[in-house]
């Protein structure tokens, strides 16, 4: 499929952690995107399960996937998470991307989804952080049942043009959670509201 070379490139990280039940949606999610990315690394953190297994047969089909493995590790927290997301990108850091991504293990999304929000970043040249509303299978939704859910773009999927990134320092890793340098204070950057960029794009989380 013959993709739009005007619209911004972009590479996608996973941490992935004992996912087996949930990865292989995601997988068939991002492959069958219209735009796709440089590179996907995905970082399996850890896992005693099975989802390495379901990654692996991806790897020769699409040379753009890449899999790394970590060690089992007892604690399972979200700075745990962000030193997972931090051995992905260093395998990013030679290529030349301006969009990098966070994507969770357990989502599904529509086939145009970062189409849609690489456009976005395409019209808008201040934009830093972007992202959609999601869904959860139980029914819950973050744009109508959180106080956030129409300004804080989601961690389950969140795109960042590169330079914003690294002028707030990427993530910070702590035990309660992970945090990027408060996306309200993204130096000459804009955040993105994901109710303006919902439309049809929201994305569904399995847990």
């Amino acid at each position: 499929m013959a993709q739009d070379q005007c619209l911004p490139s972009y590479v996608l990280i996973t941490p992935a952690r004992n996912e087996e039940e949930f990865i292989e949606k995601t997988l068939e999610s991002v492959t069958r995107q219209t735009h796709l990315p440089l590179k996907w690394v995905i970082v399996n953190d850890g896992s005693t399960d099975g989802t390495a297994s379901c990654i692996e047969p991806y790897l020769p089909k699409y040379e753009w996937i890449e899999l790394v493995n970590l060690p089992v590790r007892r604690e399972r927290n979200f700075a745990a998470k962000v030193h997972a997301f931090n051995a992905g990108q260093e395998k990013v850091k030679d290529l030349n991307y301006e969009i990098i991504g966070n994507l969770d293990s357990d989502v599904s999304l529509a086939s145009d989804h970062f189409e849609f929000l690489l456009n976005r970043f395409k019209e808008d040249h201040r934009l830093g952080v972007a992202g959609t509303v999601f869904r959860e299978e139980s029914g819950y939704n973050s744009e109508t049942d959180s106080l956030e859910g129409q300004l804080h773009v989601s961690g389950q999927c969140q795109l960042f043009r590169r330079q914003c990134f690294a002028d707030v320092g990427g993530y910070f890793a702590n035990k309660p959670g992970a945090s990027i340098g408060s996306q309200s204070r993204l130096p000459g950057c804009k955040v993105g509201e994901p109710d303006r960029f919902a439309k049809n794009h929201s994305f569904i989380t399995g847990t």
